[in-house]
């Protein structure tokens, strides 16, 4: 029996192989355009949820072109409005790419808009050629993801919704024994750990449930307990949130034992639900339509507030971002036309939501996957002179990427490999392929200096 990781490494190799030889076949002209789509697609961890991922791709890349073209259109010869309005773009999408249904729409929107906007370089017609190709890779892409993830070892809703709330659920019992045991011993709080941070775990468990739920009996015809469920572990977590910080503003002892005797029933209330019958989940909403009263006006406060300022500091280190790299472009013409600022725009675009420790990593997956296929592009690649051999050279690197970093810990270190794998060897996937080593080297440079331009952002307004 193969192991998930290995079905998935699996998956994910076929479906790359199959987007690029299709891309190829149709001698369409930027082929890892596709394989892209399929590495963004793939993160997702069911297929419903990878169709869902899909659609909002499509969405953004359909918003992307059209806010492309309006640019172009009023703007060719105003360089000023133009990085203007393309600033203004970068802001409003990473203010709502958090937002739970639409969030990556709003994201793969500007990617998109970026891309074609600064590759037609103000000409219409190039513009047009490829947002018509940028649109015709992203479907490709969608449909062989589609294929492969549906008919080979599908993953469904349901078996990954209760692994989701069984992590959830441990994850509660580790914070508040750590709370506990913190609090009894007067030691120092880690209020930053992870350990007390669930919300993107409940989120995804809000997401899987709302996808369709055709094949899943159990989420189908019990989705009023489930949304039950799912509402009082946003309310653990609020209610983790609220110990935390009276923790850390030292408010009256008597009030945070209260809290944490009241967090160990509804934490106990949820295991009866999620394990019991029907009376049990009427007991959890009961509780939960009158027990919340000494939390939820209060939480619902917090993080609003806190909401409505996160996203504020991402936009503002967003756009410091993505300014800095059009000043560098403009006053110290650094190489590379128009990538070093499309780059630093598009990575300023999805690390809003990195945290610096994430971005560092991020920097190190560069470099190393960066140098492990520079050289591979340059000793490999030039050998190679049929198209199943070429097919063959990103199916055995696919699958070694995925194979091995495998761990849910991995999956930037898996994303950032596969994008590198097919941007650093770009120039051996055209019709005639061309062997430059200039373009790969000053693709990694510009990479690392838009990382590290971002991280220094990410220190400066997330303190």
């Amino acid at each position: 029996m193969l192991s998930p990781t290995l079905k998935e490494a699996i998956k994910v190799t076929l479906s790359i192989s199959i987007a690029i030889a299709l891309a190829l076949f149709f001698q369409w002209e930027k082929p890892y355009w596709a394989a892209i789509t399929v590495i963004a697609v793939s993160m997702s961890e069911t297929f419903g949820h990878g169709i869902q991922r899909a659609n909002l791709l499509l969405v953004g890349t359909l918003t992307g072109i059209g806010y492309a073209f309006l640019m172009i259109s009023l703007f060719p010869q105003d360089p000023f409005l133009f990085i203007c309005f393309f600033t203004l773009f970068l802001a409003v999408c990473v203010f709502f790419a958090d937002n739970k249904k639409y969030g990556y729409a709003f994201t793969m929107a500007f990617t998109v808009f970026a891309i074609i906007a600064m590759m037609g370089r103000g000409n219409g017609e190039v513009s047009f050629n490829y947002a018509i190709l940028r649109a015709q890779e992203t479907i490709l892409g969608v449909l062989a993801y589609s294929a492969v993830f549906k008919l080979i070892w599908p993953v469904t809703t349901e078996s990954r919704f209760f692994e989701t709330l069984k992590t959830t659920t441990r994850q509660f019992h580790i914070a508040q024994t750590s709370i506990e045991r913190t609090f009894a011993n007067n030691q120092f709080l880690e209020t930053e750990s992870q350990q007390f941070d669930n919300q993107s775990t409940i989120n995804q468990l809000q997401e899987l449930l709302n996808l369709p739920l055709t094949s899943s009996y159990r989420l189908k015809h019990q989705k009023n307990k489930w949304q039950a469920v799912i509402n009082a572990c946003f309310g653990i977590q609020a209610h983790i949130n609220l110990i935390v910080e009276d923790i850390e503003q030292d408010i009256n002892r008597t009030n945070v034992e209260q809290h944490l005797i009241d967090l160990k029933q509804e934490i106990a209330l949820l295991e009866q639900a999620f394990e019991g019958n029907k009376n049990d989940t009427v007991a959890l909403i009961n509780y939960w339509k009158k027990s919340i009263y000494s939390t939820e006006s209060k939480s619902s406060f917090i993080v609003t507030k806190s909401l409505l300022k996160r996203r504020l500091e991402r936009v503002a280190s967003a756009v410091a971002t993505s300014s800095t790299c059009f000043g560098l472009w403009i006053y110290f013409a650094i190489p590379g036309s128009f990538i070093f600022p499309m780059l630093g725009a598009v990575i300023a675009n999805a690390t809003r939501l990195m945290p610096d420790r994430i971005i560092r990593q991020a920097k190190y997956s560069v470099i190393s996957w960066g140098g492990i296929f520079l050289v591979q592009y340059c000793f490999v690649l030039p050998s190679i002179t049929e198209l199943w051999q070429l097919i063959a050279f990103y199916m055995v690197n696919t699958f070694l990427i995925y194979a091995v970093f495998n761990k849910p810990s991995d999956a930037m270190t898996r994303m950032i490999g596969g994008i590198m794998m097919v941007l650093m060897t770009m120039n051996a996937l055209y019709a005639t392929p061309k062997f430059d080593i200039i373009m790969p080297i000053l693709m990694l440079i510009i990479m690392l200096m838009v990382l590290a331009i971002a991280g220094f952002y990410t220190r400066l307004f997330h303190r």
